[in-house]
């Protein structure tokens, strides 16, 4: 998994995760290797909802409406 920028460069509350996934697995003495990726835009107000404290602490999480978020991959 890369964490990717969002419409705003890098934040807590704007970003992209990519995530790759490597199939690499011997079947009958033949080898196969497959590789899958997918991306994800999480955005507060969208798909996040989370607050920021007075100390700058701030916890963000998918909301209860976007879950589970699916995210279809795509083989290269």
């Amino acid at each position: 998994m890369n964490v990717l920028e969002g419409s705003d460069g890098f934040g807590t509350r704007d970003f992209t995760l990519k995530f790759t996934h490597v199939a690499d697995v011997k079947y009958q003495g033949a080898q196969y290797k497959a590789t899958y990726e997918a991306e994800g835009y999480f955005t507060g107000g969208q798909n996040l909802a989370g607050s920021c404290g007075g100390s700058g602490v701030c916890s963000f999480g998918l909301k209860s409406e976007a879950k589970p978020f699916a995210i279809t991959p795509k083989k290269l």
